[in-house]
């Protein structure tokens, strides 16, 4: 069972509010990945819930993979968030758990997402 209350890397208490990486999964191969490439501490929690939002100040660092509103309301605070990105999943693999080797054979990216450009429709 992976904390949600402690860093990953270091096993050091997270202090409320005081984090600024996060990384935001329930996968553990994923965060195993994101932990390998990002060499530093960072709060693993399944699900960004809008108490975590709103603790986190500009220049904090969010990776994952979330839906776009809650990716605009990151980058309207200045926090920085970095989409994982596995473009070469097959079809059949879709929607189940994958090995950290599967990650990195479906081409595991992390992307920096500065901006989105949108517009409500109606």
């Amino acid at each position: 069972m992976r904390p949600t209350d402690k860093t990953q890397n270091t096993g050091k208490e997270v202090k409320d509010g005081a984090c600024g990486t996060y990384i935001v999964t329930r996968h553990d191969a994923t965060i195993q990945w994101i932990q390998s490439i990002i060499d530093e501490d960072a709060k693993v929690v399944p699900h960004l819930k809008d108490e975590d939002i709103k603790k986190m100040k500009e220049g904090d660092k969010v990776y994952g993979i979330l839906p776009l509103h809650l990716i605009i309301r990151l980058l309207q605070k200045g926090v920085e968030y970095y989409g994982i990105v596995l473009p070469n999943v097959p079809p059949e693999k879709r929607g189940q758990e994958l090995s950290l080797s599967q990650i990195r054979e479906y081409g595991g990216k992390i992307l920096n997402i500065k901006s989105i450009g949108w517009e409500e429709w109606r």
